[in-house]
């Protein structure tokens, strides 16, 4: 098996890494525009945990946070910032830029670059215990995704 220490990740944390993956692949890529950046409960659950999207990446960096560039398609009527996030934190899962650390709580970090220009277009910093509740809830501001995926 290969060596994942370098991102001390736990043997749960690849599991649920490889599963979001996979929901992503089958569930998620197909259904841009169906996501809710503004849902009601993604945003009180960002506001108890103060989980903050800063609009730039050089703001000044504290626990909970992240930033992300937006892609609009072309033929999409609206740009869907939820669905952008989920694809960037599969990129981070995906391309081994998905890490945990610890400072005064386990937290895990994950980032995501530009494959043409190695620009990076993402990137969060989420306490441990809040990171699979967070993506729970960003899954599910789509009504077409199944209640019964989870990363609990």
């Amino acid at each position: 098996m290969a060596d994942f220490s370098i991102n001390k990740l736990s043997e749960n944390d690849i599991k649920k890494a490889y599963q979001f993956i996979y929901v992503f692949e089958k569930e998620i890529h197909s259904r841009y525009g169906t996501f809710d950046f503004e849902n009601q409960a993604l945003l009180r659950f960002c506001q108890e945990y103060q989980i903050k999207k800063k609009e730039k990446r050089n703001t000044k960096s504290t626990d909970n946070y992240f930033w992300f560039n937006t892609v609009k398609p072309k033929d999409a009527p609206n740009n869907d910032y939820a669905h952008n996030l989920l694809r960037h934190i599969r990129n981070t899962m995906a391309h081994g830029n998905f890490k945990k650390g610890r400072s005064k709580k386990c937290f895990y970090t994950f980032e995501d670059y530009n494959k043409r220009t190695g620009q990076q277009t993402m990137y969060g910093k989420i306490n441990a215990d809040l990171f699979w509740k967070f993506l729970n809830i960003l899954l599910h501001t789509s009504p077409f995704v199944d209640n019964n995926i989870n990363f609990k």
